[in-house]
């Protein structure tokens, strides 16, 4: 699998809230930054990440470029009322085939959570 593959898979497997798939991408020492906080390693992401997958409806994938090691998604999630849809930008750093660090970009004041 090529990085671009990799990062699609990842996110189709979260989109089908699997999180057992999702585990097989991550590195140990994964790294979570986004608007809602910051998390490190394989555990703490996926703990994060569970915690949050009955909120959204569905996921959809849009636009994904790769380049080397980095990957960039274009992701929109359709959340209940009222979020609704959550358009988010991702960008994915991989090595060895394996995310090591995702970068989340997204409006956290539709969650009702302030950021500085």
């Amino acid at each position: 699998m090529n990085n671009k593959e990799i990062a699609c898979a990842y996110y189709t497997a979260m989109g089908q809230k699997n999180v057992a798939a999702m585990a097989q991408y991550l590195d140990k020492n994964v790294q979570l930054v986004g608007p809602l906080g910051t998390r490190s390693g394989k555990e703490a992401v996926l703990e994060a990440v569970e915690k949050h997958l009955s909120f959204f409806h569905m996921l959809v994938i849009n636009v994904v470029v790769a380049e080397h090691e980095h990957v960039m998604l274009t992701i929109d999630m359709d959340f209940p009322a009222p979020v609704h849809t959550l358009q988010t930008a991702v960008h994915l750093t991989l090595h060895n085939e394996l995310i090591t660090n995702i970068e989340l970009f997204f409006d956290a004041s539709k969650f009702g959570t302030h950021t500085e």
